[in-house]
């Protein structure tokens, strides 16, 4: 599938299976694991800078990805899977962005290609309704600071540990976190009802 010049947009339907699709000049790609576990060999995927997770009732997990896209989870309701390339990861402080809308959904960011590589920030965007992460999985790239943004209600149940910074005071809605951590660490939240264990 190769897009054109504009803001193209793919749209799939993934069911417990896994494909390597080849994919050129496409900007969004939507996606929707229907049962089990769907999986999503992306290397022969280029110019993807968002991936949507539309209404999946199954498991989904995206392999091998090469570069930081912004990721959307709407009206969710299984688990998702952001496994990256150690490249991927090389540059100095960069940030992967979560969009939430009424998810339920436990994330796993993990890097495939070793722990040479830090994935530093990852931002927590919730709006329109409440979302819960049951875990925000992060151990895996090292990530030191979590930024929450946005308006809806937002609870996450098990922050990793190597998280040692959580920020919130753009956000609007209440917030509730749960950390593995045991070490000192920073907490500055915003205006709603906060609650941080």
């Amino acid at each position: 599938i190769v897009g054109g010049a504009g803001a193209d947009v793919l749209t799939v339907a993934i069911a417990n299976e896994s494909i390597r699709p080849t994919v050129s000049g496409v900007e969004t790609v939507k996606l929707t694991a229907a049962a089990d576990t769907g999986t999503v060999d992306t290397r022969d995927m280029s110019d993807v800078t968002n991936y949507d997770n539309e209404s999946s009732d199954g498991n989904l997990v995206l392999n091998y990805l090469a570069t930081i896209p912004t990721v959307a989870l709407n009206t969710v309701a299984a688990d998702m899977t952001l496994n990256f390339t150690d490249a991927a990861l090389s540059a100095a402080s960069q940030s992967l962005t979560l969009n939430l809308n009424n998810t339920t959904a436990t994330v796993t960011v993990t890097d495939g290609g070793g722990t040479t590589n830090e994935l530093e920030t990852v931002v927590v965007n919730s709006t329109s309704l409440a979302s819960t992460l049951a875990t925000l999985v992060t151990d895996g790239v090292e990530t030191s600071a979590v930024t929450v943004t946005g308006d809806a209600d937002l609870t996450i149940s098990n922050l990793d540990a190597l998280v040692a910074t959580l920020t919130s005071t753009a956000f609007t809605g209440d917030l509730t976190v749960t950390t593995s951590r045991t070490l000192a660490w920073t907490v500055n939240t915003g205006a709603g009802a906060d609650a941080i264990t």
